[in-house]
């Protein structure tokens, strides 16, 4: 299973890649992700993970129709946010 982890910083989950703005080390890809399209191919990913990173971004929308390029048909998303302390969405990719 391919994971990415979006705006890993210094948490990356294990075994997936990891990407930020910043580098550090747990980062394997670093980008802007107010930049699209995401350097990535469609349908690349199994599994997308966005912890505590949404909420920074600028185009919220945007963002989550570029995690839907990314991961593969029959793959899934999940994300969460520490304003609101839950996972607000997470569902298997049609």
């Amino acid at each position: 299973m391919k994971i990415f982890d979006l705006g890993c910083g210094l948490n990356k989950l294990p075994g997936a890649v990891g990407v930020d703005i910043r580098p550090g080390p747990e980062v394997d890809v670093i980008h802007d992700l107010n930049v699209y399209p995401w350097p990535f191919a469609d349908n690349e990913f199994d599994f997308v993970h966005a912890s505590n990173i949404l909420e920074h971004l600028d185009d919220v929308v945007q963002a989550v129709e570029e995690i839907h390029r990314i991961t593969r048909p029959g793959g899934g998303e999940g994300a969460g946010a520490s304003l609101f302390k839950q996972r607000f969405f997470h569902r298997p990719h049609a």
